[in-house]
């Protein structure tokens, strides 16, 4: 067999057992995974997107509100 065969094989293997996996979380189970430290950021997605992107901070009445993510580049 060849490799990419056998990558081909295993990829889908894999994809049949996240999706048996995911399919049988609990509620409790998808927050964790959706609160998971490791979990990419929306700055994380925004650095591999785009180049020169300048974040804005706060505004001129309260402070800065980490929640949201804004700017331009």
């Amino acid at each position: 067999m060849r490799a990419e065969d056998e990558l081909a094989d295993l990829e889908r293997k894999a994809d049949e057992l996240r999706r048996e996996i995911y399919a049988h979380l609990t509620a409790y189970q998808r927050v964790q995974l959706a609160r998971h430290p490791r979990r990419p950021y929306t700055l994380d997605y925004i650095e591999r997107v785009f180049t020169g992107f300048t974040e804005l901070h706060g505004d001129r009445h309260f402070a800065d509100d980490p929640a949201i993510v804004a700017g331009w580049r």
